[in-house]
């Protein structure tokens, strides 16, 4: 039987439009279980990153080449500093081991050494209590090598000098809620910068400035019978 190729019923827009209709629906019905799938993270997932309230930042004269470690014990009596660099809440985010690390490659590819001295730890959430902050004198260059190039850079300054501490409140804006100094003079030494606490609604309080009742640097006897902190 001859067709009639006129007829509507052999039109293949008709079959182009019903195979459009599929796709679509098809396309649809994966985004609608991809936005079922989707969910925004509330509170409670691991996932989400609590924000900053407080940073707490140690600084030594520029150029000094010795290792200055900062130590902070949180209210639960665990101490952040080098070995235990993330504790929950509270980051230390470098570890300045002056003339160990402080040399970099510049844009010219001359090796430079890095004049800067800082150690700074991050406080993300408000937990109530007594925060205590020391300094330890780790290690003392008066030389510091560049790994690289082998060139020799001498430290200025060097031994004795001042080390500052400044605690800066993020929330609802930034503000300098604590500022002290100390002397280091010498290898070992541990200096606390401060005492203070944080209340619930995370307002700074009850400050005390050089505190001679801490000693929150953990060290372990060495064979001569001196002592050093754990590294």
């Amino acid at each position: 039987m001859k067709r009639d190729w006129d007829n509507p019923a052999y039109d293949s827009g008709l079959s182009f439009l019903d195979m459009l209709f599929i796709y679509l629906l098809a396309f649809a019905m994966l985004l609608l279980l991809a936005l079922l799938l989707i969910r925004p993270p509330t509170p409670n997932d691991a996932s989400v990153k609590l924000r900053a309230e407080f940073v707490l930042t140690m600084a030594w004269p520029d150029g000094a080449l010795d290792d200055i470690d900062m130590w902070v014990m949180l209210p639960d009596g665990r101490k952040v500093h080098f070995r235990n660099r993330d504790i929950e809440f509270a980051t230390l985010d470098r570890d300045d081991l002056g003339a160990v690390n402080d040399f970099y490659t510049d844009a010219d590819g001359k090796r430079q050494l890095a004049l800067i001295n800082r150690e700074m730890v991050t406080i993300r959430a408000i937990v109530p209590g007594r925060y205590v902050v020391a300094a330890h004198v780790y290690a003392e260059h008066a030389l510091g090598t560049d790994p690289v190039s082998g060139k020799i850079w001498p430290a200025a300054p060097a031994l004795p000098y001042e080390a500052t501490l400044e605690v800066t409140k993020l929330n609802p804006r930034a503000s300098q809620v604590l500022r002290s100094k100390v002397q280091l003079a010498e290898r070992g030494q541990e200096a606390v910068f401060a005492a203070f606490e944080v209340d619930a609604d995370g307002n700074v309080e009850n400050i005390e400035l050089n505190p001679s009742q801490y000693k929150i640097v953990d060290l372990v006897p060495l064979f001569d019978g001196s002592e050093e902190a754990v590294r």
